[in-house]
């Protein structure tokens, strides 16, 4: 689980399964990033969310009694993994809490 509070760039949030987002990648297809987001979608509604950002985790929000939700790390992943992994989500995951970085590639790359 990637700890936001070691860079003031990183945030998490809360969304629908269904957040509005347009996802884009650089020409290695990996470092997946928020190309652009429907206006009147969820993502674009709570303000948080900007062209741009690197998404760095996905973690389902699970409603079973029991359940414990493990993150799924994103950070760098190729554009199919990221896809493959909200595709996976259990039919019964309606939100999911996503880590973002503010920031361009390699400024997420650099230590």
């Amino acid at each position: 689980r990637i700890d936001v509070s070691l860079d003031d760039r990183l945030y998490r949030i809360r969304l629908s399964r269904a957040p509005g987002i347009e996802w884009g990648t650089d020409l290695s297809f990996s470092f997946v990033y928020v190309r652009d987001m429907e206006p009147t979608g969820q993502a674009s509604l709570s303000g948080m969310v900007n062209k741009g950002d690197q998404l760095c985790e996905l973690i389902p929000v699970t409603t079973k009694p029991g359940d414990v939700a493990k993150p799924v790390n994103l950070l760098g992943a190729s554009f199919d993994f990221v896809m493959t992994s909200f595709a996976s989500l259990d039919r019964s995951v309606s939100e999911m809490d996503l880590v973002f970085f503010r920031g361009s590639k390699d400024e997420l790359k650099q230590p």
